[in-house]
């Protein structure tokens, strides 16, 4: 990540370097950013998770999985979690994260409805279709379910 308004070290410098480094790495320019962020750091944030959900394999879960415990208020985190396990072909540790999630967070129904996806995909039925009816409980006009 590199502001293009750097004052400190000038972008293109930066740009430059890491265009010589290989494997390449994942370079952002994101503009009108100075060197500490300031002012921007929902931009910074959001333009991490947006790398980091692009990278959807075994390389991403462990970057998520401590995100989610650093950040456990974090609401997305569990279920982007959940996602990168999932496209792994690691649906029952989607189901976990995610039960974990809900027992933090019961009255929250989108994680509820990522629970019964997760539930489904692992060949849970049963425990599916009960999340999904909660799902409809907590938020009768819920749109998945």
């Amino acid at each position: 990540m590199q502001g293009d308004a750097d004052e400190v070290i000038p972008a293109t410098e930066v740009a430059d370097f890491a265009a010589r480094i290989q494997p390449a790495p994942v370079f952002s320019l994101l503009p009108g950013v100075g060197h500490f962020f300031h002012g921007n750091l929902n931009l910074l944030r959001d333009t991490i998770l947006q790398q980091l959900i692009g990278l959807r394999d075994d390389k991403a879960i462990p970057l998520l999985a401590d995100l989610v415990r650093q950040e456990p208020d974090w609401p997305e985190g569990p279920s982007l979690l959940a996602e990168a396990y999932t496209e792994s072909g690691r649906s029952a540790e989607a189901v976990e994260v995610l039960r974990k999630a809900h027992a933090g967070a019961p009255d929250q129904a989108d994680i509820l409805f990522n629970l019964g996806n997760a539930q489904r995909l692992a060949g849970l039925l049963d425990d599916a279709v009960e999340s999904f009816r909660n799902t409809t409980r907590l938020r009768p006009n819920h749109i998945g379910a």
